[in-house]
């Protein structure tokens, strides 16, 4: 509830001063009180509530009708009220407060507490705010709110109720101003922190709604053009056949990309369905070897694949499976050297089989390692790059192994080769067989 009485000094000068006992039962009453006001600082959650609290305290210490909180806007250069009593906060929020010619704006000012027992009379008195909530300032004071050396705005307690404003109201509202800067400002920071993730959240809608348009756009075009140049390799002779063949080549490219897009968008909307059978990963291994040996003679790389005579069966999609297989190694022969090797180990471990895939390549640099599993992330720069592609590759295996309840994790040296490590769970026949079934540590 918020009173108006108004006490005067000429009516505070029968107020009978303490005692010193009364004045230190005063002090350690005030010191319990603050001691509560930190501790309800962890519980209350809500800013408005906890700065409700913080002045609601102050105004009972300081024995005063009220307390408020002026902070600084930087882009008008005023004060303006940012918590006090709600019957005046809702009027008092509309009302800027100058810096000269006001109490509040001398004490941001001039980084000084305030006292004055009459304020009307004091020079530095603005009656604008009185003037528009029908209220009347007797005696104030003042105290500024600092974040470690900066000011950021005025604590102030209006009109005593007995006596005058001392010293001791000065400390009481200091320690206060301290605990409100903090909670104003982690309020504010916790503000800005979420004001970023929904911009992140945005662009990252907009980037996903762009990749299914693109993708999806493409692919009728890309259809016809590349059953158009198949017809026409079949028609055609000669010199046409070059140009044709350089069609194919690279609307096979644009294809593959434009699948790599599907391929994570489909993973990203949770449209792909995952088809869970057993299957023998080696076969899978070989047919991959198999295919990308084209592309591995075309770099001069050579791939080297071994297994152990029996392996467990992997229990989930084969096709996903072989995508993500096919986009390390596929990035293992593209990153290497002239004379280079791929070596791709396959081994069991207890619940697990393990793939690594070791190459000779160009490494990556330690400040781009935690980040090479992210959507359209170039380890170099999108000006200089030699080696194609839109970063989704190791992207879109990470989000296949990883749907199975698998692994993946990258140990390279710039200048040395890469290692790639991914583990995949084993049939749920094995498991009841007796196999522990626990995640690998990607360190070991």
């Amino acid at each position: 509830m918020l009173y108006f009485y108004h006490t005067t000094p000429t009516e505070a000068k029968g107020f009978l001063p303490m005692t010193e006992e009364a004045r230190l039962q005063e002090h350690l009453r005030r010191l319990e009180r603050l001691l509560e006001v930190n501790r309800s600082m962890s519980a209350i959650l809500d800013l408005k509530d906890l700065l409700h609290h913080i002045l609601e305290v102050g105004a009972e210490l300081v024995d005063a009708e009220s307390c408020s909180i002026l902070l600084y806007d930087e882009e008008s250069q005023q004060l303006y009220f940012a918590a006090g009593p709600p019957s005046l906060l809702s009027r008092a929020q509309n009302i800027p407060v100058p810096l000269d010619n006001s109490l509040a704006g001398w004490v941001f000012t001039h980084n000084e507490p305030l006292i004055t027992h009459d304020a009307p009379q004091d020079p530095r008195y603005f009656p604008g705010i009185d003037r528009n909530l029908q209220h009347q300032t007797v005696s104030l004071v003042a105290v500024p709110l600092r974040l470690q050396d900066r000011v950021t705005g005025v604590l102030e307690a209006i009109n005593k109720r007995h006596g005058y404003f001392n010293q001791q109201d000065i400390e009481t509202l200091e320690i206060l101003a301290a605990q409100a800067a903090i909670a104003i400002h982690n309020a504010q920071m916790l503000q800005k922190a979420q004001t970023a993730y929904e911009e992140l959240q945005r662009l990252d809608k907009m980037k996903s709604d762009f990749i299914a348009i693109t993708s999806h756009e493409l692919r009728t075009p890309l259809s016809l053009i590349l059953g158009f140049a198949t017809h026409l390799r079949e028609i055609l002779d000669g010199d046409a056949q070059r140009y044709i063949e350089m069609i194919i080549r690279n609307a096979l490219r644009l294809k593959e990309l434009v699948e790599d897009l599907s391929h994570l968008e489909n993973f990203q909307r949770r449209s792909s369905v995952v088809q869970r059978r057993p299957f023998n990963v080696v076969l899978t291994l070989r047919e991959l070897v198999q295919e990308l040996s084209a592309l591995a003679d075309t770099h001069g790389v050579t791939l080297e694949f071994k297994a152990p005579d029996t392996i467990p069966l992997i229990e989930g999609d084969r096709k996903k499976i072989a995508l993500a297989l096919r986009q390390v190694v596929k990035n293992a022969i593209q990153f290497n050297r002239p004379e280079g090797k791929v070596w791709i180990h396959l081994h069991s471990i207890p619940g697990f089989v393990k793939i690594t895939v070791e190459d000779t390549g160009i490494g990556i640099p330690a400040k781009d390692l935690p980040h090479i599993f992210e959507r359209f992330y170039q380890v170099e720069s999108h000006l200089t790059r030699r080696h194609g592609g839109m970063g989704l590759g190791l992207s879109i295996a990470k989000t296949m192994i990883e749907a199975h309840g698998g692994q993946i994790w990258a140990e390279s040296e710039e200048g040395k080769g890469s290692v790639f490590s991914i583990v995949l769970p084993v049939t749920q026949r094995q498991v009841n067989a007796g196999q522990v079934l626990l995640p690998p540590d990607p360190t070991a």
